[in-house]
């Protein structure tokens, strides 16, 4: 059940919500609110009623980030990109050198694999109309 009047509830940081109002237990309509860890927090005490509301909150990216096509499809090629990188980094040419042929099979591989996924195919088929 939805009571009148609606309100909007002002944020505050929460240790000025415990400040200004220490007493965790009453009866009355809140009027701020905080959060402290993942539970919000209200300000006087709520009474025994059920508070509705909208949040927004940021996505955990990495949760819910889906993998890239790479990640799927060329593991090894980010792989070996990423030793070759480090390598150049640290100025470690013999490094480079080693990694560089893994690295171009990898790519090599990827271009040869999205070449015949292009022309291959089932056998044709007609509907007819």
């Amino acid at each position: 059940m939805n009571e009148a009047p609606v309100t909007v509830l002002d944020w505050v940081p929460v240790d000025k919500l415990y400040r200004d109002y220490p007493t965790r237990s009453g009866a009355e309509t809140p009027c701020v609110i905080s959060r402290e860890g993942s539970n919000f927090v209200f300000g006087p005490y709520p009474k025994n009623f059920t508070l509705s509301g909208y949040y927004y909150a940021k996505k955990d990216p990495l949760e819910t980030t889906d993998n890239s096509w790479y990640v799927d499809n060329a593991p090894d090629a980010l792989v070996y990109g990423a030793l070759m990188e480090a390598a150049l980094f640290s100025k470690d040419l013999e490094a480079f050198n080693f990694w560089k042929p893994f690295f171009d099979e990898a790519v090599q591989t990827i271009k040869t694999e999205e070449n015949e996924a292009e022309v291959s195919g089932g056998p044709l088929a007609a509907r007819p109309q």
